[in-house]
């Protein structure tokens, strides 16, 4: 079972999808059904959907890098 958190801090991000935490689920649902190994495991899955800005610090406090990314 794969269970989903999806975290929308930029609004922005609709303009991709209408409802991105609808969207995801459905896509995790359908490779939850696909795969046998992922039926086997309890796994959790987070999303976080936020600009530039917001990536940016989490790159300089993790990672140590100054720029954004859009992974």
């Amino acid at each position: 079972m794969i269970r989903v958190n999806v975290i929308v801090r930029k609004r922005g991000r609709k303009k991709y999808f209408k409802n991105s935490e609808v969207y995801l689920k459905k896509k995790i649902k359908k490779l939850n059904k696909s795969s046998a190994f992922f039926n086997k495991k309890k796994l959790e899955v987070s999303f976080l959907l936020t600009g530039s800005k917001e990536i940016l610090q989490y790159n300089k406090n993790f990672l140590k890098k100054n720029k954004s990314t859009d992974v």
